[in-house]
């Protein structure tokens, strides 16, 4: 991957506190130039991730290093071990 070249890197916070995370696949583009980078399946990228227990009506807050102009996300579900992103 091109160095120069690389999302903002975002900081997730809930009620205050910092919760980890691990970046998936993404594609990433700036100034006529791109990068795609894969991942894991979601199951297997965090195996070794810490588990955030927040209350059931709590705001993620995610704030990034620089702004990007466009931002997009998604929630993987697993489907009998298929996964989908839900965007």
């Amino acid at each position: 991957m091109n160095e120069e070249l690389k999302p903002p890197e975002p900081t997730f916070t809930v009620d205050g506190k910092e919760v980890s995370y691990k970046r998936g696949t993404y594609s990433w583009s700036n100034d006529n130039k791109a990068v795609n980078a894969d991942s894991p399946t979601p199951s297997n990228l965090v195996v070794d991730l810490e588990n955030n227990e927040v209350s059931p009506n709590a705001e993620l807050v995610i704030t990034f290093d620089y702004q990007p102009s466009k931002k997009e996300g998604g929630i993987w579900e697993d489907n009998n071990g298929e996964y989908t992103s839900n965007k």
